[in-house]
């Protein structure tokens, strides 16, 4: 199994830092309609045999790699928090509904931390990432990193199976799937972002 590191070292930090110094600068740009344009993001740093991921919103990434029986499995490396930070919510002026969407006055987002998410700050949305550090597993590695539109339709298994072989285009066949899967379950064609 997948081995996940309990700390907290400069390089989460440094993760972390990013994320509040990009969401500042997004609200500070004049030209960013950062009201009501916050995001999800997911950031991994590979550095010897160490991963570290940050993440804000319902993006999510999972490492890939073999389990000693030569059968790739999946191991999701970020935590979307919803259920844990339901109480900070509630101390503030925002209310998580039984779909787990956080709302502010008539204003709802599906996700407890955001960047550049002006309006819902008041409500407990917030740019800090929930960090995350593993010892990478000898062998091939690979990362995956997508936004909800790929999960919502992908499971993790599914991901894998899209990857088996070459990689080479692999992210095109992988967000292709998405797609079909989106507009397969749609008379009108929508999808989320992917």
């Amino acid at each position: 199994d997948l081995e996940e590191l309990k700390r907290d070292c400069p390089k989460q930090q440094a993760l972390v830092n990013a994320f509040h110094h990009c969401h500042w600068n997004a609200r500070m740009n004049t030209t960013l309609p950062t009201g009501r344009s916050g995001t999800t993001a997911v950031v991994a740093l590979m550095h010897e045999d160490l991963l570290y991921t940050a993440c804000v919103g319902d993006s999510k990434a999972i490492l890939v790699y073999e389990d000693g029986t030569s059968e790739c499995v999946a191991h999701s490396v970020t935590v979307k928090c919803m259920d844990s930070e339901k109480d900070r919510i509630d101390r503030l002026e925002g209310r998580v509904d039984d779909g787990g969407n956080v709302w502010y006055g008539p204003v709802a987002i599906a996700m407890t931390r955001a960047l550049g998410e002006a309006v819902m700050l008041p409500a407990g949305i917030i740019p800090t990432p929930v960090t995350q550090a593993y010892k990478l597993p000898v062998g091939r590695n690979r990362l995956v990193v997508a936004s909800d539109g790929v999960w919502d339709v992908l499971t993790d298994d599914q991901v894998v199976e899209l990857l088996s072989g070459n990689c080479q285009g692999c992210a095109e066949h992988i967000a292709a799937k998405a797609r079909e899967r989106w507009i397969g379950h749609f008379i009108v064609e929508k999808a989320d972002d992917i």
